[in-house]
């Protein structure tokens, strides 16, 4: 008997809400999935690029190296041996540093013209995709 007077006084008590419909929508920014596909594509093989010309220039200088070091460690003459090594060392630094340079440079451009591309795809593109150059630059 008091769960039917609890019943009742719950429903007396309770608002009635009538459905109301909104003719209020949001419209979603519109997003050219193509366009993103191509835009990301271009990005990724431009950077996969840029990137095997980087190990390709980092691996000639260690061979390079490692070739000058052999023949530095050849010289009997110690003065000249650590001419030599210095001289390996210096041509060592200046085509990683080149290298280094040129691949920061590359994948910056890669993503620049990501972002320049991103903007035509559509007002949502920027949105749905948040990831920053930032994400390559410990490669």
């Amino acid at each position: 008997m008091f769960g039917g007077l609890s019943l009742l006084a719950s429903a007396i008590a309770a608002p009635v809400f009538a459905a109301t419909a909104t003719s209020t929508t949001s419209a979603k920014p519109k997003v050219d999935v193509a366009c993103m596909q191509s835009a990301i594509a271009a990005r990724e093989t431009s950077i996969a690029s840029a990137f095997a010309g980087y190990s390709s220039s980092i691996s000639t200088a260690l061979a390079t190296r490692a070739s000058a070091f052999a023949s530095a460690w050849g010289l009997t003459n110690a003065k000249a041996r650590n001419t030599a090594l210095k001289a390996a060392w210096k041509a060592y630094r200046s085509v990683a540093s080149s290298a280094r340079s040129t691949w920061s440079k590359s994948r910056q451009a890669a993503w620049t013209a990501f972002y320049n591309t991103r903007k035509t795809c559509g007002s949502g593109a920027a949105a749905e995709d948040t990831t920053t150059h930032s994400v390559d630059a410990s490669l």
